[in-house]
């Protein structure tokens, strides 16, 4: 009797093995576009082989309808329009408490009122490319700092009438990780979000590990990555100035904006690779340190446990270098040389 209930446990075991299997689940592959013009791409193993584009695409749509500054009558659209909005949403009030925590760790390097100044460079809704005068840019900057947003979970007060919040440093991010909230509560635990390049990768792919590439910031239309990175239930967001900016007179201008100077950043930071759980955290992060440079960057990282970062910058010679913190060394490879 004893050996009978040993083996019904064994071949229950055995079972319960095979159904949780990655193996026998099936690779479910979505593709859109959302925020315009911004492709995504979504893949996750469902033994279920349960389709959600529809569900995805609506979560989508909504979260454009809450935060984006393209659409006149958005929540955030509305509150730029205010001093005090009431009833904010779950995800405006997230989204200001991750901002605020960011801007507050980082100095002030990541700020998401700069949207005005984005918008005097050019590099905001109507992409009005131009070079505004120092004094604009210095009138400007009275309008700058998250310092004069007060929030909570009911309200949002704009203590500056001028200032203008634009949370697109960040929304990428934040969209990841709502669409990776929803595939958890679906029970899915083997999945890999893409939006814009930012990535959150959750459980293995087939048994392996997720593979992202990372793009080489002096060849912007290669299509072979610098380097790539396993991923476990970890997040990526790479920030650079390859993708977006313009030249004047000779000179690049870059949208990486620098919200304490007003001007383009000189950072000697090409690309800011960061891994963080979240998505939202790691996009802010990508942002600051393309403004913070390489020595400010590495000291916020070497602080908190939470982040690592694979930096690619310019020594004093002009020549390319690499940085790449401890938590994550072993998991990149690289595949290309300077």
């Amino acid at each position: 009797m004893r050996n009978f209930i040993f083996f019904s446990f064994f071949i229950l075991f055995i079972i319960i093995l095979w159904n949780y299997s990655d193996e026998n689940k099936h690779l479910i592959k979505i593709r859109g576009i959302t925020m315009g013009n911004i492709s995504y791409n979504i893949k996750y193993l469902d033994k279920e082989k349960i389709n959600y584009k529809s569900e995805i695409d609506s979560i989508l749509v909504d979260f454009n309808n809450l935060l984006s500054t393209y659409i006149s009558d958005s929540e955030l659209s509305t509150l730029n329009n205010v001093d005090t909005l009431f009833n904010i949403s779950n995800e405006l009030y997230d989204i200001l408490k991750i901002s605020d925590d960011i801007y507050k760790a980082t100095e002030g390097s990541f700020d998401p009122t700069i949207g005005k100044l984005v918008n005097l460079w050019g590099f905001g809704p109507r992409k009005i490319l131009k070079t505004p005068d120092t004094l604009k840019v210095i009138e400007t900057l009275k309008n700058v700092g998250f310092n004069q947003i007060y929030f909570d979970d009911k309200i949002a007060v704009r203590n500056n009438l001028n200032i203008y919040l634009d949370f697109s440093a960040i929304a990428k991010g934040y969209a990841v990780d709502m669409l990776a909230e929803f595939l958890i509560r679906k029970n899915i635990k083997s999945f890999m979000i893409e939006i814009g390049g930012e990535v959150r990768c959750s459980g293995l792919n087939k048994n392996k590990n997720w593979i992202i590439g990372i793009d080489d910031p002096l060849e912007s239309n290669s299509n072979f990555p610098f380097a790539s990175v396993s991923l476990v239930d970890r997040s990526l967001a790479t920030s650079g100035n390859y993708r977006n900016f313009y030249k004047k007179n000779n000179t690049i201008i870059t949208h990486t904006i620098d919200p304490i100077t007003g001007f383009s950043s000189k950072s000697n930071i090409l690309s800011a690779s960061v891994f963080h759980k979240y998505c939202t955290e790691a996009d802010a992060y990508a942002t600051a340190f393309m403004v913070l440079g390489l020595k400010k960057s590495i000291q916020i990282v070497e602080k908190n446990t939470n982040l690592d970062v694979f930096l690619i910058y310019l020594d004093e010679n002009q020549n390319i270098k690499k940085y790449v913190s401890k938590g994550i060394v072993n998991n990149i490879n690289f595949l290309k040389e300077n």
